[in-house]
């Protein structure tokens, strides 16, 4: 699990940036797979899809799940296309 101050952000590019040293020492031939709770609502998009980008260029999976009724479909879409699985 990633620390987060609850500042009033919602930095999913900062947890992006940290899960490939997550799997840094994990073991050969094991799929590595991240799953993401969110509601889509990213503070800095951008980052946020260049971030999932390298995440995946690592052999890592996505699978996001969009929390809520208010989940906010364009950011959803743009992290799905780098994404493996989304699902609301």
């Amino acid at each position: 699990m990633i620390k987060h101050d609850m500042g009033g952000q919602t930095l999913t590019d900062e947890a992006f940036n940290a899960v490939p040293s997550l799997f840094a020492s994990s073991r050969d031939g094991v799929p590595k797979v991240v799953v993401l709770l969110t509601d889509g609502a990213s503070t800095y998009y951008e980052r946020t899809i260049k971030a999932a980008e390298n995440v995946k260029a690592n052999g890592i999976k996505i699978i996001a799940v969009g929390i809520g009724n208010k989940v906010h479909i364009l950011t959803s879409k743009a992290i799905f296309y780098s994404m493996e699985a989304l699902l609301t």
